[in-house]
């Protein structure tokens, strides 16, 4: 007996962003050293490595959240007053012209490091950058989901 495929039905919404996930179609652009760069979701491999390089942030955010329970759902509280903002700049000395790389990568292919660094010219501009990757894949909304569910299952 043949099995049937479960036929995937897309709403409008998705199927208009994988149309505009090109970077000619894409509403969303950040402008740094008097060039555009649009944002694209990353692909697969990419975004892995991207939210790697998120992991010590995650950690952090984790290590300061306290459980509490609400309408019988594990949820996670925490405040911005617990996290050591030295702490997060010093994790992402490193990190973050690698992820404004990846960022970038997405749409200019042969970019490189140096050029990254001198594209953004500031650690601020390179933060932005960041911030509009982790907002165009909805990275924080997934990691936010991701726990109480996985709460649950404990």
């Amino acid at each position: 007996m043949a099995t049937r495929t479960k036929k995937v039905e897309l709403t409008q919404e998705q199927i208009v962003g994988a149309t505009l996930n090109t970077p000619e179609l894409s509403q969303h652009s950040i402008d740094l050293n008097g060039r555009t760069f649009k944002i694209v979701d990353l692909e697969y491999d990419a975004y892995m490595k991207f939210t790697l390089y998120l992991k010590p942030l995650f950690v952090e955010i984790l290590s300061k959240a306290k459980e509490a329970q609400a309408g019988g759902q594990g949820t996670v509280a925490f405040s911005m007053a617990d996290i050591n903002l030295d702490k997060i700049f010093g994790m992402f000395e490193d990190t973050l012209p690698q992820m404004a790389l990846i960022v970038l990568l997405a749409t200019e292919p042969t970019t490189t490091l140096s050029e990254c660094k001198s594209i953004c010219k500031t650690p601020f501009k390179m933060l932005e950058l960041v911030l509009m990757q982790i907002t165009k894949n909805n990275i924080i909304e997934d990691f936010t989901s991701f726990f109480p569910q996985l709460a649950r299952l404990m």
